[in-house]
């Protein structure tokens, strides 16, 4: 099978989010029996660069075509492309693929391709990736787009994907029929955790005891990722703990007895601005001793 992936950022953009090691880790498992190509741009932090060419690049042996856009701080600011090559490149393309599937639907590539993917007969596929509605950042900009763009890609998909029964209710708001959803969580490289460090060695680097209970977050360090409500959260455990707060410690399921300066919060993740913030709440909560950021 002919299988063309459409994501706005990939490979090796890691620092664009989660999202890009999953098109990349779907993209990779399915090159082992089936042709497929990934269609990109060469935005990032820093715009990516290509010394040998930006068309057929391999990257472990997935073809990857990186447009280029007119403008990467544009890109950054908007989540749009200005690919200005891709609309001749992609008509001429996609004829040959069986199948396309859309990685994050807000996105000029998607536009194109869910475009000629329409007029060549093409079934194409919307995985959202936890983006289906128009909420939190650029919210206006998100609603514009669904009135021009958005609810035509989601309706006239033949499948969308849902990581989880909460997305799929979200896809149903935006209108989607419920036959065409299916739910299908991340998957989970197996290869990568064969080799896993020796037990302990994670608390015996970063100074965490044996016995201290130990709260654990893995992800970018960005405002959308909640840790503004996580450290709100994890002080009012140490408070609770301390019977600080109303009902103190009559939940069967409390920390009480146990010292507060033995739980610990581990912040996983590299940052993507938001760390200063971060940082000046745990300041103001004075849990210095108790989070900790790793990196």
């Amino acid at each position: 099978m002919k299988i063309l992936h459409v994501a706005h950022f990939f490979y090796p953009c890691l620092s664009a989010g989660g999202v890009v090691n999953a098109s990349y880790q779907i993209a990779s498992k399915q090159s082992k029996d089936n042709e497929v190509k990934v269609i990109s741009s060469d935005s990032c932090k820093e715009r990516l660069k290509f010394p040998k060419g930006r068309y057929d690049v391999d990257v472990d042996g997935i073809k990857v075509d990186y447009f280029r856009n007119l403008s990467n701080r544009f890109k950054l600011k908007t989540m749009l492309d200005t690919p200005l090559s891709a609309p001749f490149k992609i008509r001429k393309d996609i004829k040959g693929y069986d199948i396309v599937h859309i990685h994050e639907h807000r996105q000029t590539l998607a536009i194109l391709a869910s475009h000629f993917a329409r007029k060549n007969n093409i079934p194409y596929i919307v995985q959202a990736h936890g983006s289906v509605l128009p909420f939190f950042q650029k919210e206006g900009l998100k609603n514009l787009f669904d009135k021009v763009f958005g609810f035509k890609m989601l309706h006239n998909a033949s499948c969308v994907f849902a990581l989880t029964e909460v997305e799929k209710e979200q896809y149903l708001k935006m209108g989607v029929d419920e036959e065409k959803i299916e739910i299908v969580p991340l998957g989970i490289n197996l290869e990568e955790y064969e080799n896993l460090p020796s037990f302990g060695k994670f608390r015996s680097k970063f100074n965490i005891g044996e016995n201290d209970k130990l709260i654990l977050f893995v992800g970018r360090i960005h405002e959308i990722k909640g840790l503004g409500l996580l450290i709100d959260a994890f002080n009012d455990l140490i408070n609770q703990n301390n019977g600080e707060i109303d009902g103190e410690n009559d939940d069967a399921n409390s920390l009480d007895g146990i010292d507060s300066s033995s739980i610990k919060l581990a912040i996983v993740g590299p940052n993507d601005g938001y760390l200063a913030k971060l940082e000046e709440k745990i300041k103001e909560y004075s849990l210095e001793e108790n989070v900790i950021i790793t990196g």
